[in-house]
């Protein structure tokens, strides 16, 4: 998110800043059954109120974050599937599953990318072009035009600062095989980074298809028993990584909700959620 906003006054003097939005926007993202855009209007709100960010500029910034996001998503489980089909001990169901899942997925991206090409203002004006005058559909059309102009400065004007964004996403994602090779070395039962590539794509898969059960749980943690089982023979690894997993999440959720207390207060977080979503919307 905070690369979006390129090498402005707040970029520059506010990292702190942008960490503790960002970490408390996750947290709601994880907790909120809304598709991990739950806690968009919270990060937008805050941004607005503490570094005077207004709500166009932080919703394009998180749609260019989140396009980069799942970008380097495809990118990681297409090796992480290239890496299942050179591995026998996946079956073909699996594979044909994972496969036909990666492709709706990837599709699905690039439909995406696609649309935030075109400019969607001027169809926007001809479907209204009767009710133009209005004062309200005046101001939306103009909001729009607006965010089109953004939109098209973060891609055509600055794609080499997008292509970073793609990679610096792509870093993370590679730290989850490091942390599931760190935790199973540390049960003195190690893999290569390889069978750790599979295990943590094949889940990463699974999580984005249950993207409306919070943070995925349940249906992750029995995807961690199901993979690794295969990759080391031992469901109770499987369970091992998905508990320990999960008590990460649960700590960087806990720590979003406790950096929240240092903007609104204790009693505060819910009614900021409530407010950024009406304004943002």
């Amino acid at each position: 998110m905070h690369s979006t906003f390129g090498q402005g006054p707040a970029a520059l003097r506010h990292n702190a800043e942008f960490y503790l939005i960002r970490l408390i926007g996750e947290a709601y993202n994880n907790a909120l059954p809304l598709a991990s855009v739950g806690g968009e209007p919270i990060k937008a709100k805050l941004l607005r109120d503490h570094l005077g960010i207004d709500y166009t500029q932080s919703g394009v910034a998180f749609l260019v974050a989140k396009t980069a996001n799942l970008i380097a998503l495809v990118i990681f489980l297409a090796a992480g599937f290239a890496f299942m089909l050179a591995d026998p001990r996946f079956s073909t169901a699996y594979r044909t599953v994972a496969g036909l899942g990666l492709a709706f997925f990837a599709v699905s991206i690039l439909l995406m990318a696609v649309v935030q090409q075109a400019r969607t203002a001027p169809l926007f004006e001809r479907l209204t072009a009767r009710r133009a005058e209005h004062p309200r559909v005046a101001k939306a059309l103009a909001g729009l035009a607006q965010f089109d102009d953004q939109l098209a400065a973060c891609y055509r004007g600055a794609p080499r600062r997008f292509v970073g964004i793609v990679l610096l996403a792509l870093v993370t994602w590679l730290a989850g095989i490091v942390e599931i090779w760190i935790i199973l070395a540390a049960a003195d039962n190690p893999v290569t980074l390889q069978e750790a590539w599979v295990v943590e794509a094949a889940v990463q898969l699974v999580r984005t298809a249950a993207f409306f059960i919070p943070s995925g749980l349940g249906v992750v943690d029995g995807s961690f028993v199901l993979v690794v089982g295969i990759v080391t023979g031992s469901q109770s690894l499987g369970v091992l990584v998905a508990v320990v997993r999960r008590a990460r999440d649960l700590l960087w959720i806990a720590a979003g909700f406790v950096a929240g207390l240092r903007y609104v207060g204790r009693s505060g977080l819910s009614r900021l959620w409530r407010e950024g979503s009406r304004e943002a919307g």
